[in-house]
């Protein structure tokens, strides 16, 4: 029985490493956006926040819950008249069922338990967040793109 060796050539074993690398990264990425999202977390873009370590146009995510068991110092997801902002809440008013924020924002000194969203998660990635606002569209395009790489990188 003859079997003819199958030459592979070095620009071949090159173009299928650098197919399997972007696959790799893009696979990390989409864990990167979609893992928090399985784990019952809401994803948004950042537009105003008074909290430190969310910068503007970041990703953050939040989870809901209930205005009584936030704490003073928390970071808590706001529904302003712009859509959702971040705001440090530094003293609970069961009375009035308000929670009072940092100064910065003086048009939000008061937030009423009804405006909080939830509690926004530690987790932050700076400059993406457009792809809260093109979620709809950008999903099916990093899954799909992820299954070609990595359908290709083991062929």
């Amino acid at each position: 029985m003859n079997v003819s060796p199958v030459k592979i050539n070095n620009l071949t074993i090159k173009i299928s490493k650098a197919i399997s690398l972007v696959g790799t990264l893009t696979t990390i990425c989409i864990l990167l956006l979609l893992s928090p999202v399985l784990f019952g977390q809401n994803a948004f873009a950042v537009k105003q926040t008074d909290c430190t370590g969310y910068p503007v146009n970041s990703l953050a995510y939040y989870a809901y819950m209930p205005a009584e068991d936030y704490f003073p110092g928390d970071c808590a997801a706001i529904q302003t008249e712009r859509g959702l902002s971040l705001l440090t809440l530094t003293e609970n008013d069961p009375e009035a069922r308000v929670w009072h924020t940092a100064e910065d924002f003086k048009v939000y000194a008061e937030v009423p338990y009804e405006y909080l969203e939830g509690k926004v998660s530690a987790f932050c990635l700076p400059h993406m967040g457009f792809v809260a606002e093109d979620w709809p569209v950008l999903l099916p395009i990093f899954a799909g793109g992820a299954a070609l790489f990595y359908t290709f990188s083991r062929v």
